[in-house]
């Protein structure tokens, strides 16, 4: 993204989570992994992820591995 880092305090998925992580191959897995790294650098401090997602187990398990390591 073209954003400044740190210029939101609230970005939010709508579907994209779902939409992009079809299956937990290494070639998906590594566009989640950049997709959250992006995420993260254009949030502000204290600033929020909000996700609303169907929650499949692979997906559920990705969030949680992703966000209890921060």
């Amino acid at each position: 993204m073209d954003f400044p880092d740190g210029d939101f305090s609230v970005v939010l998925d709508k579907g994209t989570l779902d939409a992009l992580m079809v299956d937990t191959s290494d070639r998906v897995v590594a566009d989640i992994d950049k997709m959250f790294s992006e995420i993260d650098r254009v949030l502000r401090m204290m600033g929020r992820y909000v996700c609303i997602s169907l929650l499949q187990e692979h997906i559920l398990r990705k969030i949680v591995q992703t966000f209890s390591d921060r």
